[in-house]
């Protein structure tokens, strides 16, 4: 999102604007398209290629609930309490 603010409008996002409209975008709006466009590149990348990977209903939608959580303005907690 910042690369993107300072490429449209040339500053940077203090206030997160953009990342929080993203994300309420992603929470409220019919993210269909949204997930099947992304579902698509994903299959076709390198990495799930390589790796065989084989996904049911419930592995796309726990990956898309990840992406919408990485789009939230909250700082979040990794592993050992590291953001």
């Amino acid at each position: 999102m910042h690369a993107t603010s300072m490429y449209m409008w040339g500053v940077q996002d203090t206030d997160l604007l953009l990342r929080k409209t993203l994300q309420e975008v992603l929470r409220t709006s019919d993210t269909r398209n949204f997930k099947f466009r992304w579902q698509l590149e994903s299959v076709k990348s390198t990495e799930f290629i390589q790796t065989g990977l084989r996904y049911d209903t419930r592995n796309w939608d726990d990956e898309w609930e990840h992406i919408v959580r990485m789009a939230s303005t909250e700082p979040s907690m990794g592993q050992n309490g590291l953001q």
